[in-house]
């Protein structure tokens, strides 16, 4: 495989895909800033922002549903964001403040505690938990459940990461005399 690569990676066709893969790598990162500008600002940014803006919110929020398209397009007659962009903000401008954050740290506990568990299983060369948290901690936690398709795929991760956590049963072993 090594040979392959190094053999492909003399090819033209090869080093134009590289280079532009390369260049649309660079480009993202300046124009996100970087990873503080990635991770920091979008990713946990994001809960920041959605506690700083609900100081107008109602204690019990807005109604479920109103800030996915279908309960925008029933309110407003169009798609727009009618409470936030962001899936916390959004839940929290949904379901108020309390209740809100309490899913919010339901599910950054589920991922926590799945984490743990995953690491626990990597120690004991199991890698596949391991591999799936990395998507997982993408989707679960911050995933835009608003919208069905992202729901569906952050259910799934959620399900095969705890498949993955299952131990294999023990196989009996039956003697016969």
């Amino acid at each position: 495989m090594v040979i392959a690569l190094a053999v492909l990676s003399q090819a033209s066709f090869f080093q134009n895909a590289t280079e532009a893969f390369l260049s649309r790598f660079t480009s993202a990162s300046e124009t996100e800033g970087g990873l503080e500008g990635t991770i920091g600002n979008r990713y946990l940014g994001g809960m920041i922002s959605a506690l700083t803006g609900t100081s107008n919110t109602p204690f019990f929020g807005y109604g479920i549903g109103m800030g996915t398209n279908v309960g925008s397009m029933l309110l407003s007659g169009g798609t727009q964001f009618l409470i936030a962009e962001e899936e916390w903000a959004r839940l929290i401008g949904e379901m108020g403040p309390l209740f809100g954050i309490i899913v919010i740290f339901l599910r950054v506990g589920f991922c926590i505690k799945v984490a743990f568990a995953c690491y626990e299983k990597l120690s004991a060369s199991d890698f596949l938990p391991w591999i799936l948290l990395s998507n997982g901690l993408l989707l679960i936690p911050q995933g835009q459940w608003a919208q069905p398709t992202a729901l569906g795929f952050s259910t799934l991760i959620a399900g095969l990461l705890i498949a993955s956590l299952r131990s294999a049963p023990l196989k009996r072993v039956v003697r016969t005399s």
